[in-house]
């Protein structure tokens, strides 16, 4: 996918002194959730608009996240933990398979964000791991690279009911079925076709396609 990042941001990378940070935009079916690896609540350009992130502190972490030039889905795992156990249930009742899940790389400079943080990975949801204590839970999230989309087979069909299903309308298939046992003389066909023998038209190479034994 196509990223850049500002002037700013650049400059606060190279600064003698960095202050990173990690945001997560969890896009679940009931609300998106919005965390970062700090306290207190900051403010960013996510998408369509500035949207507040709370701060988990320690308790989120984010895996390690891999690229390369080669064509391939690497997944990232989100983590949360010290939660109330009485979340679980929530959680479990979640929608949250193929829904949109952003990691972010920001930096702060002077108590604010600098604009805008640098998206390091861009996926969807895939599977959800949960462990109970008793008194708290971890819950790990594990999201795909959008790219895992090109390892799902897409089972379609050279018939006229599965064209249909993309335009009503169109008929370019609408013979494919009389076509199974079609017998088809490839070729002039003329001696089929009772027709006369060919004859000479003084073009010496058109003469010697046409005439040619079949």
């Amino acid at each position: 996918m196509t990223r850049s990042s500002t002037t700013a941001f650049n400059n606060a990378v190279a600064a003698a002194t960095v202050d990173p940070f990690f945001a997560a935009k969890l896009e679940f079916e009931s609300g998106t959730t919005n965390l970062w690896t700090g306290v207190g609540d900051i403010s960013f350009e996510a998408g369509s608009g500035s949207e507040t992130f709370t701060g988990a502190g320690d308790l989120a972490q984010v895996s390690a996240v891999d690229e390369s030039a080669d064509i391939a889905s690497s997944g990232v795992t989100f983590t949360l933990s010290g939660l109330n156990s009485s979340l679980i249930s929530l959680v479990l009742s979640e929608n949250y398979q193929g829904r949109n899940a952003t990691l972010y790389l920001g930096m702060i400079s002077s108590g604010s964000v600098v604009a805008n943080p640098y998206i390091l990975f861009r996926g969807f949801m895939d599977t959800m791991n949960i462990n109970d204590s008793g008194e708290t839970a971890i819950i790990e999230v594990k999201a795909e690279n959008r790219l895992v989309a090109l390892q799902k087979a897409k089972i379609r069909r050279y018939t006229n009911e599965d064209q249909k299903l993309i335009d009503s309308t169109d008929k370019g298939f609408s013979f494919i079925n009389d076509l199974q046992d079609k017998t088809i003389t490839w070729g002039t066909g003329k001696a089929d076709q009772g027709l006369p023998p060919p004859t000479t038209s003084g073009n010496t190479v058109y003469d010697m396609y046409i005439n040619a034994p079949m």
